[in-house]
């Protein structure tokens, strides 16, 4: 058996083996070295220039092989692009720059405003964006800007912002204006019995506690009332219709209960049908271990006892009975 020598001599393994070069197997992902690095930091035209100067070992007979570089694929995209804005979105865009004073709103003021001006239905448009861009519907727009000019007013009480407020509460709290037993004006809000905050840490441990079953069924039903919404446990449960009641704005009250209870009473002083369900309904929530169902079942009564009271109304009426003062000086009997 022969055994082939390779040796080091460029020019002699050429003349003794020309085909070499050209059958030697070529390592895939190998770093390149010599002149295929050279040609990669260079470039063809400076190695060819560098061969052909006398006296260099292989300025004859040397077949350069030409380094391609990749180019970059043409329009990608990055990963971290934002998601398209929906037809909606755009529109909302849209109309907050073609009217300012929407822009000045809670986000569920402006929701309010276009569904009432036939925009929108469930967040789904209506009119199409190029029909909203050509202006189709800016009339019944502006027309419902003037309308809810002072914008809903919501109770702030436990703190945050006004967007505790479902869609359906909203609308019913805007119609209350008007009524005819208002002695507000427009200088009205929705107040909490069971207050927002406690509410709120209420969803959290029921979200948190598989044998809250009977109580999330609950919150459910409270959907059906607010007009199927689809809305978080702790909204739903800030919207419950049976724990709020329409008054005065929130600073013009003497005895704003903060994040406590505000539970209304009867000219004896006893509490009415409906507060004593939410009393009980706050005591059993307070305890450390909680029975969901009574929990649940407090609050549905609470709620039947509202139905029944106003003819099924979504909101109560406004009880001037139930409180006194005057000018932004206010008070619960």
């Amino acid at each position: 058996m022969t055994t082939r020598h390779f040796h080091s001599d460029p020019g002699r393994t050429q003349a003794e083996h020309p085909r070499s070069r050209a059958t030697l197997p070529v390592r895939a992902g190998a770093p390149s070295t010599g002149l295929a690095a050279l040609q990669a930091d260079a470039g063809n035209a400076a190695v060819a220039q560098m061969l052909g100067q006398p006296g260099h070992p292989l300025s004859a007979g040397t077949t350069i092989q030409r380094v391609s570089k990749k180019k970059a694929p043409k329009n990608s995209k990055s990963s971290s692009e934002p998601a398209p804005k929906s037809d909606y979105e755009q529109a909302l865009d849209y109309l907050v720059q073609q009217f300012p004073s929407l822009g000045k709103l809670s986000a569920n003021a402006v929701e309010d405003i276009l569904a009432d001006a036939g925009v929108h239905a469930g967040g789904e448009l209506v009119y199409s964006l190029a029909e909203i861009r050509g202006g189709a519907c800016n009339e019944d727009i502006s027309e419902e800007i003037q309308k809810s000019q002072y914008g809903p007013q919501f109770d702030v009480t436990g703190g945050g912002s006004s967007d505790w407020a479902a869609g359906s509460v909203s609308t019913a709290h805007k119609e209350l204006r008007q009524h005819k037993d208002n002695q507000w004006g427009s200088d009205t809000s929705l107040h909490h019995k069971l207050s927002r905050s406690w509410l709120a840490e209420l969803a959290k441990k029921a979200e948190g506690d598989p044998a809250a079953k009977p109580f999330i069924d609950l919150v459910d039903e409270i959907r059906g009332d607010l007009n199927g919404s689809t809305a978080s446990i702790t909204k739903v449960l800030q919207n419950i219709p049976a724990n709020l009641e329409f008054g005065p704005l929130g600073e013009h009250r003497t005895d704003d209960p903060g994040a406590g209870f505000d539970f209304n009473r009867t000219a004896s002083g006893s509490l009415t049908p409906r507060s004593a369900h939410l009393e009980k309904a706050g005591e059993i929530g307070n305890a450390a271990a909680i029975d969901w169902k009574k929990l649940a079942d407090a609050l549905r009564e609470a709620q039947k006892s509202h139905r029944a009271t106003n003819n099924g109304a979504l909101l109560s009426p406004p009880n001037n009975a139930g409180w006194q003062g005057a000018g932004q000086k206010w008070n619960k009997r």
